[in-house]
């Protein structure tokens, strides 16, 4: 009589927490993870990332579509970053074994949107000529785009750099982190140039045009 042999059978993998959509992002934006749990298989499970390109779905590949950069393609855990046309784009995971019949599962589709990243209209004074000593307030209003926005305020006075208090002399800004600031307590005459600059999470990071006040 024979030892006696043991045959372990194991379920085929299984998908038990599907990956949701990320956010929208803007144009060259970096996707929140997609995430996929499952169990069963033998030895270990793998995962590949598969995008849909209108007619079939494929494994990612960097580049595909156009500038497109993937971290976790072979992992539960998948982003994708750098998309530059805005649009919807599809992408599914398939989990599998190396065990004998160990069949391969497929998870939903998720879609990634890009949407075009946000415009911001010409910064208008209130007052576009002041005194020494006067105060005006600049102002720009942000469209498109998504996710919630910070704002920057910036100065030149020779490259762009955030607004801070005495530069140029005298200057005092108020709420230079929002969409309208308020200029004060210029102690020399000139014409000073200002831009509003925004960004969030999502890659929305844009400059509006810049304009001036004497």
């Amino acid at each position: 009589t024979s030892n006696v042999a043991t045959i372990t059978v194991v379920p085929d993998p299984a998908i038990t927490v599907q990956p949701t959509s990320p956010a929208d992002v803007c144009s060259g934006g970096t996707t929140a993870n997609m995430v996929i749990t499952a169990t069963g298989g033998t030895p270990s499970l793998t995962y590949q990332w598969q995008y849909f390109n209108g007619a079939t779905w494929n494994n990612v590949v960097n580049a595909t579509p156009a500038g497109s950069t993937y971290t976790g393609a072979t992992a539960a855990t998948f982003h994708v970053a750098g998309i530059v046309a805005a649009g919807s784009y599809q992408y599914r995971c398939n989990v599998s074994a190396s065990g004998n019949d160990c069949n391969t599962t497929t998870s939903n589709a998720v879609t990634v949107v890009v949407v075009p990243d946000p415009s911001l209209t010409v910064p208008v004074f209130t007052n576009s000529s002041i005194c020494v000593g006067g105060s005006t307030v600049v102002s720009s209003t942000i469209s498109g785009g998504t996710g919630v926005p910070t704002y920057q305020w910036q100065y030149n006075g020779g490259a762009w750099a955030n607004v801070a208090n005495g530069t140029p002399a005298g200057a005092i800004y108020t709420n230079a982190t929002t969409a309208s600031m308020t200029i004060s307590g210029y102690t020399g005459a000139g014409v000073r140039a200002y831009r509003l600059t925004t960004n969030n999470a999502s890659g929305c990071n844009f400059n509006s045009a810049s304009t001036s006040v004497t």
